[in-house]
């Protein structure tokens, strides 16, 4: 598929994915999650994805029959995830940030999900004041999207690319550190695919290690 980035993080505000401009009537009827609003890396045809994300009763989820909507004429993509759809139908909306980690290989397009409360990010803007969090819109207003090996205004974004995904893991980890031992955990990065790998504790990087602490000791 031309036109996306081999690995794209989109942060995203969960009230305008589901609340925007005609999202909620797309979302109950269609199925369709709104993924962006603006020409973005998104551009290109439509395609079949492999979503994977945790329900709220912490199970992983796997659709193998989601597809990627390709950008409408004012730049609006979508996702057709039926099963994604309806566990999103089902969450708080408020202050909460859908994190969608996009990888393509060897024609294939995985999309992993995972949920963060915007807080989390307010958060890291305080604690980690020199990434300038607003300048990238950060908790994002409707969408925020970051390439691994971009650059902008002199800012390390691979870095923060980094730092939002280990974070966006963390929390995924914390927040169903206490689901029942019958439910596989897979690690902070479960919802990667390929073979799963059973880990340890979680290995943070040195640029997060400060405010994931400070994270997990409030939690």
């Amino acid at each position: 598929m031309v036109g996306i980035a081999p690995k794209l993080l989109l942060v995203i505000n969960a009230d305008w994915c589901v609340h925007g401009n005609g999202h909620e009537k797309k979302l109950r009827t269609k199925n369709l999650i709104a993924l962006s609003n603006r020409r973005s890396q998104l551009l290109g045809a439509s395609s079949d994805a492999q979503v994977k994300f945790r329900s709220l009763s912490g199970k992983i989820v796997l659709d193998n029959d989601a597809r990627l909507i390709a950008p409408d004429d004012l730049g609006g993509a979508f996702l057709c995830s039926p099963l994604l759809a309806s566990d999103i139908r089902s969450r708080q909306t408020e202050d909460a940030l859908f994190v969608f980690l996009i990888e393509q290989s060897d024609g294939v397009l995985r999309i992993t999900v995972q949920f963060v409360e915007a807080g989390k990010l307010r958060d890291l803007g305080t604690y980690r004041p020199e990434l300038r969090l607003d300048a990238y819109d950060l908790p994002p207003t409707t969408v925020t999207d970051i390439e691994p090996t971009s650059s902008k205004d002199g800012m390390d974004y691979d870095s923060l690319y980094e730092i939002l995904l280990t974070q966006a893991q963390e929390a995924d980890f914390t927040a169903h550190r206490k689901i029942p031992k019958c439910t596989p955990y897979l690690g902070p990065v479960a919802l990667t695919f390929g073979k799963p790998e059973r880990r340890g504790e979680p290995e943070i990087s040195t640029s997060a290690s400060a405010f994931i602490g400070s994270s997990a000791h409030n939690s």
